[in-house]
């Protein structure tokens, strides 16, 4: 289950980095992992939701957590 909870965690970290989300992606996924939050899965679900959405970033930002 670390595995998943790191991997979580890494991912999280690297999407706030790409889309300048200021720690707030971040700060889901460690709600997520650490308090088992249901706010911060739907807060998490949302915002990526909101960024395939969004017309800002390029389709292959929004393809990349399939790869």
């Amino acid at each position: 289950m670390d595995k998943y909870k790191n991997n979580l965690l890494n991912l999280s970290l690297k999407l706030d980095a790409i889309v300048d989300g200021y720690g707030e992606i971040t700060k889901y996924a460690t709600a997520i992992v650490e308090e088992k939050s249901q706010e911060a899965t739907i807060a998490l679900l949302r915002k990526v939701s909101d960024l395939v959405d969004s017309h800002i970033y390029p389709i292959e930002l929004k393809k990349w957590p399939m790869l």
